[in-house]
Protein backbone atom coordinates (compact mmCIF):
# COMPACT_ATOMS: atom_id res chain seq x y z
CA UNK A 1 0.00 0.00 0.00
CA UNK A 2 1.30 3.48 -0.77
CA UNK A 3 2.41 5.29 2.33
CA UNK A 4 2.60 8.93 1.37
CA UNK A 5 0.04 11.68 1.67
CA UNK A 6 0.53 14.65 -0.61
CA UNK A 7 -0.74 17.82 1.01
CA UNK A 8 -1.57 20.68 -1.34
CA UNK A 9 -1.82 23.61 1.04
CA UNK A 10 -3.38 26.87 -0.09
CA UNK A 11 -1.19 29.55 1.52
CA UNK A 12 -3.86 32.18 0.79
CA UNK A 13 -6.91 30.47 2.31
CA UNK A 14 -8.53 32.27 5.21
CA UNK A 15 -7.91 29.64 7.89
CA UNK A 16 -4.40 28.84 6.68
CA UNK A 17 -3.44 32.52 6.82
CA UNK A 18 -4.81 32.68 10.35
CA UNK A 19 -2.87 29.55 11.44
CA UNK A 20 0.50 30.95 10.44
CA UNK A 21 3.88 29.30 9.87
CA UNK A 22 3.70 27.05 12.94
CA UNK A 23 0.95 25.03 11.25
CA UNK A 24 3.08 24.59 8.13
CA UNK A 25 6.04 23.42 10.22
CA UNK A 26 3.84 20.93 12.08
CA UNK A 27 2.51 19.49 8.83
CA UNK A 28 5.98 19.26 7.31
CA UNK A 29 7.21 17.39 10.42
CA UNK A 30 4.70 14.58 9.95
CA UNK A 31 6.23 11.34 8.62
CA UNK A 32 5.09 10.22 5.19
CA UNK A 33 3.74 13.63 4.17
CA UNK A 34 4.80 15.39 0.99
CA UNK A 35 4.00 19.08 1.51
CA UNK A 36 3.36 21.61 -1.25
CA UNK A 37 2.15 25.21 -0.99
CA UNK A 38 1.87 26.39 -4.60
CA UNK A 39 1.24 30.11 -4.89
CA UNK A 40 0.35 30.30 -8.60
CA UNK A 41 -1.57 28.18 -11.09
CA UNK A 42 1.73 27.33 -12.82
CA UNK A 43 3.23 26.21 -9.51
CA UNK A 44 0.16 24.05 -8.84
CA UNK A 45 0.50 22.42 -12.26
CA UNK A 46 4.18 21.68 -11.50
CA UNK A 47 3.13 20.08 -8.19
CA UNK A 48 0.64 17.83 -9.98
CA UNK A 49 3.32 16.80 -12.48
CA UNK A 50 5.66 15.93 -9.61
CA UNK A 51 2.95 13.96 -7.80
CA UNK A 52 2.60 11.73 -10.86
CA UNK A 53 6.08 10.39 -10.04
CA UNK A 54 5.05 9.23 -6.54
CA UNK A 55 2.90 6.37 -5.32
CA UNK A 56 0.41 8.09 -3.05
CA UNK A 57 -2.21 6.95 -0.58
CA UNK A 58 -4.09 10.20 -0.94
CA UNK A 59 -3.94 13.78 -2.14
CA UNK A 60 -5.07 16.12 0.62
CA UNK A 61 -6.34 19.54 -0.41
CA UNK A 62 -5.96 21.98 2.47
CA UNK A 63 -8.13 24.90 1.37
CA UNK A 64 -11.68 25.74 0.41
CA UNK A 65 -13.93 24.92 -2.52
CA UNK A 66 -11.96 27.16 -4.86
CA UNK A 67 -8.75 25.33 -4.03
CA UNK A 68 -10.43 21.96 -4.58
CA UNK A 69 -11.63 23.14 -8.00
CA UNK A 70 -8.16 24.35 -8.94
CA UNK A 71 -6.52 21.08 -7.87
CA UNK A 72 -9.06 18.96 -9.74
CA UNK A 73 -8.70 21.19 -12.82
CA UNK A 74 -4.91 20.83 -12.67
CA UNK A 75 -5.26 17.05 -12.37
CA UNK A 76 -7.64 17.05 -15.34
CA UNK A 77 -5.29 18.90 -17.70
CA UNK A 78 -2.16 17.09 -16.50
CA UNK A 79 -2.55 14.03 -18.66
CA UNK A 80 -2.56 11.89 -15.50
CA UNK A 81 -5.28 9.30 -16.27
CA UNK A 82 -8.21 9.99 -13.95
CA UNK A 83 -8.70 6.30 -13.21
CA UNK A 84 -5.24 6.23 -11.60
CA UNK A 85 -5.60 9.34 -9.42
CA UNK A 86 -5.30 8.60 -5.71
CA UNK A 87 -8.29 9.50 -3.55
CA UNK A 88 -8.64 13.21 -2.75
CA UNK A 89 -9.40 14.33 0.81
CA UNK A 90 -10.35 17.89 1.71
CA UNK A 91 -9.37 19.80 4.83
CA UNK A 92 -11.82 22.71 5.14
CA UNK A 93 -9.67 25.83 5.33
CA UNK A 94 -11.31 28.30 2.96
CA UNK A 95 -14.10 30.82 2.95
CA UNK A 96 -16.44 28.26 1.42
CA UNK A 97 -16.12 24.62 2.50
CA UNK A 98 -19.23 22.96 1.05
CA UNK A 99 -17.26 20.17 -0.61
CA UNK A 100 -15.60 19.19 2.68
CA UNK A 101 -19.01 19.26 4.38
CA UNK A 102 -20.48 17.08 1.61
CA UNK A 103 -17.84 14.38 1.86
CA UNK A 104 -18.00 14.41 5.65
CA UNK A 105 -14.44 15.35 6.53
CA UNK A 106 -14.60 18.11 9.13
CA UNK A 107 -11.24 17.82 10.88
CA UNK A 108 -8.59 20.44 10.33
CA UNK A 109 -4.83 20.86 10.33
CA UNK A 110 -2.33 18.40 11.73
CA UNK A 111 -5.07 16.58 13.64
CA UNK A 112 -6.84 15.87 10.36
CA UNK A 113 -3.68 14.53 8.75
CA UNK A 114 -2.83 12.27 11.69
CA UNK A 115 -6.39 10.95 11.71
CA UNK A 116 -6.27 10.30 7.96
CA UNK A 117 -2.92 8.51 8.25
CA UNK A 118 -4.34 6.26 10.96
CA UNK A 119 -7.47 5.54 8.92
CA UNK A 120 -5.36 4.67 5.87
CA UNK A 121 -3.03 2.42 7.86
CA UNK A 122 -5.82 0.44 9.52
CA UNK A 123 -7.84 0.11 6.30
CA UNK A 124 -10.79 2.18 7.50
CA UNK A 125 -10.35 5.06 5.04
CA UNK A 126 -11.29 2.93 2.05
CA UNK A 127 -14.61 2.12 3.71
CA UNK A 128 -15.45 5.80 4.08
CA UNK A 129 -14.74 7.06 0.57
CA UNK A 130 -17.56 9.07 -0.97
CA UNK A 131 -17.40 9.21 -4.73
CA UNK A 132 -18.23 12.50 -6.41
CA UNK A 133 -17.88 13.36 -10.08
CA UNK A 134 -16.99 16.97 -10.72
CA UNK A 135 -18.56 18.98 -13.49
CA UNK A 136 -16.21 19.72 -16.36
CA UNK A 137 -16.84 23.19 -17.77
CA UNK A 138 -15.30 24.29 -21.02
CA UNK A 139 -16.50 27.17 -23.13
CA UNK A 140 -16.89 26.47 -26.83
CA UNK A 141 -14.61 28.57 -28.98
CA UNK A 142 -12.13 29.34 -26.20
CA UNK A 143 -8.66 27.86 -25.94
CA UNK A 144 -8.57 27.91 -22.14
CA UNK A 145 -8.38 24.62 -20.28
CA UNK A 146 -11.49 23.05 -18.80
CA UNK A 147 -12.37 23.91 -15.19
CA UNK A 148 -13.64 21.28 -12.78
CA UNK A 149 -15.94 21.95 -9.86
CA UNK A 150 -19.15 21.07 -8.07
CA UNK A 151 -22.60 22.59 -7.76
CA UNK A 152 -23.58 23.24 -4.18
CA UNK A 153 -27.26 23.14 -5.03
CA UNK A 154 -29.51 23.01 -8.05
CA UNK A 155 -31.45 26.20 -8.53
CA UNK A 156 -34.83 25.95 -10.18
CA UNK A 157 -35.55 28.94 -12.35
CA UNK A 158 -38.92 29.85 -13.75
CA UNK A 159 -42.42 28.73 -12.92
CA UNK A 160 -43.77 26.28 -10.44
Amino acid sequence: MPDHLAVIYNPFSRKNLKNGPQEIQSIQALPGVLFFAPDTDAALQAVIEELRTHTLSCIVVDGGDGTVGKVLSALHVSGWPADTWPPVAVIPSGNTNLIAADVGYGRRGVDALRFLQTELQNGQAILKIKHRRPLVVQRAGFDKAAVLGFLAAWVRLGGA
